[in-house]
């Protein structure tokens, strides 16, 4: 028997540069067991089922804009997230440490008449994403207001608020621009929550315009559609517009579409977020000395191993065979999960003896 040296430095190397890899934030998740001390024969297999749970705070940077249609038919849904506010974005803040939240408003389209030719009096954006804090994205959701009476025809501004909050106010083909400036994060996952109860308008922008410049954008749109009595048997009045708007843009852009009544729109915003949120595929990998094992991962969690979210365990099996004699060191890696390493050390006996 002979055991397998690692040279100190060259080893550190190594581990650093696959931390460096595989960390996406603070290493707050973790292995169970996190060491492994076992020997094997030649030629012989052992299985070590391991645990692997992440941290409830998803390690990625999370942008998210609240935009909503702020016209006469939508005053019961403003007011449930305004009532909701501080928990709505205390319970995002938990879940997604490192977010930012803007919110926007949108009235009538520039189609039903803009005699400045500016657009700005159709899409506000009264928080920019990036740059505030919690208690100005809420002072901004406080000053959503919907004047009894105003929004003209049924159809409202929807198509061109998502095209200039994309764009960061930039003129639509039609030639109409608002220049604010959303500040998305280049490198954040960007969410529009937008909820309203009525079809938008075409002739400012249309639908392969707006969803090109939230693709463009990489941005998933979470398109809520208000239920209201109007609505019932026709479904020309939705959000979704017989199902040529909101739900091919939510589909378009990995984000998703929903029914919700006003009085449970802030509950149903947060598990909606969470729904579209890019979660965690874990992988396995080993760094050290294995050199005279063989190592087969395999996840035996009925879930799976993709789309794990924070707070969440996934069970995995490692297949380890012994090939040569010695003493193997190594340390098990979970991608997805940065604070999730096994600390293992495998020791080989016996010989093989040719015929």
């Amino acid at each position: 028997m002979h055991n397998k040296k690692i040279l100190g430095l060259k080893y550190s190397l190594v581990l650093l540069a696959a931390n460096m890899f595989f960390a996406q934030g603070a290493n707050a998740d973790s292995l169970t067991p996190d060491n492994i001390n076992k020997t094997v024969k030649i030629t012989k297999s052992i299985s070590i089922n391991r645990t692997v749970t992440l941290d409830a705070t998803p390690e990625l940077k999370v942008d998210v804009l609240f935009l909503s249609d702020n016209t006469g038919s939508m005053g019961s849904a403003i007011t449930n997230v305004q009532n909701n506010a501080t928990t709505l974005l205390n319970n995002l803040v938990t879940t997604y440490g490192d977010i930012e939240i803007g919110v926007a408003h949108y009235f009538s389209d520039p189609a039903e008449g803009d005699p400045s030719g500016y657009g700005a009096g159709y899409y506000h954006l009264l928080e920019p994403v990036a740059g505030g804090n919690q208690a100005d994205a809420i002072a901004a959701i406080n000053n959503w207001v919907a004047p009894p009476g105003y929004g003209y025809d049924w159809p409202e501004a929807n198509l061109f608020a998502l095209h200039q909050a994309a764009t960061s106010g930039d003129s639509t083909a039609s030639g109409i621009a608002t220049n604010y400036d959303t500040q998305w994060r280049a490198d954040a996952q960007k969410v529009i929550v937008w909820f309203g109860d009525a079809p938008s308008h075409t002739s400012t922008v249309d639908v392969p315009e707006t969803i090109q410049a939230l693709q463009d954008e990489n941005i998933k749109v979470v398109a809520i559609n208000i239920l209201s009595s109007e609505q019932v048997g026709n479904n020309s009045t939705t959000l979704d517009n017989n199902g040529d708007q909101a739900s091919v843009i939510a589909s378009q852009t990995g984000g998703i579409y929903e029914d919700v009544y006003p009085n449970s729109l802030a509950t149903k915003i947060e598990q909606l977020v969470d729904q579209v949120i890019k979660p965690s595929s874990l992988s396995f990998t080993t760094v050290g000395d294995t050199s005279g094992l063989t190592i087969d991962f395999v996840c035996t969690d009925s879930l799976g191993c993709s789309d794990v979210l924070g707070g969440e365990s996934r069970d995995f099996r490692m297949d380890i065979t012994g090939i040569i004699d010695g003493i193997y060191e190594f340390e098990t890696l979970v991608q997805g999960a940065s604070g999730a390493v096994g600390d293992d050390k495998v020791t080989v006996i016996g010989h093989v003896y040719a015929d």
